[in-house]
């Protein structure tokens, strides 16, 4: 974009990249209201969805991005290995999980150590997912 240019904004998330010389220096998650432009969380954080991607790693998304990792717990005798954020998207984590059993239900739980620098997750931790 050049200087001067204007930019109309039709969207109402959308993440800010800032960089200097080509290299990235911040990502920020952004909510665009008429006259205003709201930078960081997009409000309280909440457990979106759980997915299995194998047979002993799920993806848990949030809603909004994540920068402490905690426990997780599940039903139906499926234990949590380790936990990792996603990089690819910053919103997920990627749990591996000891081997689940396959069209088994599961319901996964997470610890309020979710966090980012608004807080950390205290309402809406609970999601579930089919096993693979």
């Amino acid at each position: 974009m050049a200087d001067g240019e204007v930019l109309n904004l039709e969207v109402e998330d959308f993440e800010i990249v800032t960089s200097t010389n080509g290299t990235l220096t911040s990502v920020s998650n952004a909510i665009f209201t008429p006259g205003k432009i709201t930078i960081g969380s997009t409000g309280t954080l909440k457990l979106l969805s759980a997915v299995a991607v194998d047979n002993t790693t799920v993806k848990v998304t949030f809603s909004d991005y994540i920068t402490t990792t905690g426990s997780f717990t599940f039903d139906n005798g499926l234990l949590q290995n380790s936990v990792s954020i996603d990089p690819d998207d910053g919103k997920s984590v990627l749990v591996k999980t000891s081997t689940q059993v396959q069209g088994t239900s599961y319901q996964v739980t997470s610890a309020s150590t979710i966090g980012n620098t608004e807080g950390s997750l205290s309402v809406n931790n609970t999601g579930y997912f089919t096993g693979i």
